[in-house]
């Protein structure tokens, strides 16, 4: 997620754009003012290396702060597949009511949705809540691909310009990263 939301500013930078920074996470939400985008990542940067990663942060606290942004504003939302799909269904709606143009980028290791091993059992602890939970692999794998085809799906039909940022191995496509921000900026 920081190698997108980086490319993402430093596009922002390149176009001369300012940006308002708002992160989520472990249940906060932290907002700079609008700024120059390179401030914005190395505020980033900053909070990344003190905090950490990720953690109870939903979408509903995004949606919150989509009324701070001006009306036909490009958002850019940079999270996991680890939210519900009405909370999803919530922030697009929200943005479209206010005619914002949103780019989401789902943070997603291509080991989540592709097993190890065709057959066996695992426990999985939640890095958010620290809960344990045994699965059956294949069950696992088919449940967190047909999340992942949801998510996509109405992330289409609700208008958000959706991009997968894989992380696992270098393979993000750093031009449909590019793209999806300057469609989101000249569309909105």
């Amino acid at each position: 997620g920081l190698y997108t939301a980086f490319l993402v500013l430093e596009t922002a930078h390149l176009l001369r754009d300012r940006v308002s920074l708002a992160i989520v996470a472990r249940g906060r939400v932290r907002r700079s003012p609008y700024t120059q985008p390179r401030l914005a990542a190395e505020m980033l940067r900053v909070l990344a290396c003190r905090e950490g990663g990720g953690g109870a942060g939903g979408l509903d606290m995004v949606t919150q702060l989509i009324a701070s942004i001006p009306r036909r504003g490009p958002v850019v939302v940079v999270t996991d597949y680890a939210h519900s799909l009405e909370e999803l269904r919530s922030l697009l709606r929200y943005a479209s009511a206010r005619s914002c143009r949103v780019a989401m980028y789902t943070v997603l290791d291509p080991a989540e949705v592709a097993p190890p091993a065709d057959r066996g059992y695992a426990l999985f602890t939640d890095p958010e809540s620290g809960v344990a939970v045994p699965a059956e692999l294949g069950e696992f794998y088919a449940a967190s691909r047909l999340h992942v085809s949801r998510v996509r799906t109405v992330a289409r039909l609700l208008g958000a310009i959706h991009v997968d940022a894989l992380w696992s191995r270098g393979l993000q496509n750093p031009y449909r990263v590019i793209d999806a921000y300057l469609r989101a900026r000249h569309g909105a």
